[in-house]
């Protein structure tokens, strides 16, 4: 009679364990399957994009990063990947900002700033659709990352290195008046002496300078923002999400 109380406490015990235990792996399935229906919603957006580019005749403006960014977060919510999440997190956070503030300026206050976004005056609703992953995708990535909680260095190299991939790609290979990913011109709609400087650099001279700013106005305070959400964890190898 001694040896039953301990023994029936250790069996509950076991019990609401393993009960416990398989309400994670429920959960943690569960998360899974909503980040792949996302991650798939992401890239039919992607490739409802790229129609409407090549319906248009635009199809150099489908490698934007901007539009590139949000196949990489498809692909990365579909496969769990951080480091992929976390690469489309430091090539948009701040970009994709400084559109929403040239948007919110130009359709409500009645002047684009940046002239990024003046476009939109006479957009049709193609373009709209096309272009609506700007709204989005920035918050999108943030709840990502907070909720993972996983920033690595690996992230921050392959924006490094997706960016200085499609700038030269952009330079060497697309129309400079398209000025895909401003490979050609920064902020041309600003009439500035520094800027127009900057533009009449040699190519090389150019491109290097226009990454070195990209990574300092850009990517650092994305990757601040990142070390934060991820609450100053180290900087770690890919992780899935979970």
């Amino acid at each position: 009679m001694r040896t039953e109380g301990p023994a029936l406490a250790l069996s509950d015990h076991g019990v609401g364990a393993t009960h416990q235990a398989e309400t994670t792996r429920d959960g943690a399935r569960t998360s899974r399957r909503y980040g792949q229906i996302l991650g798939a919603l992401l890239l039919a957006h992607f490739a409802t994009l790229c129609a409407i580019k090549l319906n248009k005749g635009l199809n150099e403006e489908i490698l934007w990063v901007s539009h590139l960014s949000l196949a990489l977060t498809g692909v990365g919510l579909w496969i769990r990947s951080t480091n992929l999440i976390g690469a489309s997190f430091t090539l948009i956070l701040f970009l994709h900002a400084l559109w929403l503030v040239d948007c919110f300026c130009g359709l409500v206050l009645g002047r684009f700033p940046l002239g990024i976004t003046d476009y939109l005056v006479t957009a049709d609703a193609w373009t709209w659709i096309g272009t609506a992953h700007h709204f989005y995708l920035a918050p999108l990535l943030l709840a990502a990352v907070a909720r993972s909680r996983v920033y690595s260095i690996q992230s921050i190299v392959l924006a490094i290195v997706l960016f200085g991939i499609v700038s030269v790609v952009s330079r060497v290979a697309l129309p400079e008046a398209s000025n895909i990913n401003s490979a050609f011109r920064l902020l041309p709609r600003l009439d500035n002496p520094a800027i127009r400087q900057f533009d009449a650099l040699p190519a090389a001279s150019y491109l290097a300078l226009l990454n070195l700013v990209a990574f300092g106005v850009f990517f650092l305070p994305a990757v601040a923002v990142g070390l934060l959400l991820a609450r100053r964890r180290t900087p770690t190898v890919s992780r899935r999400l979970t």
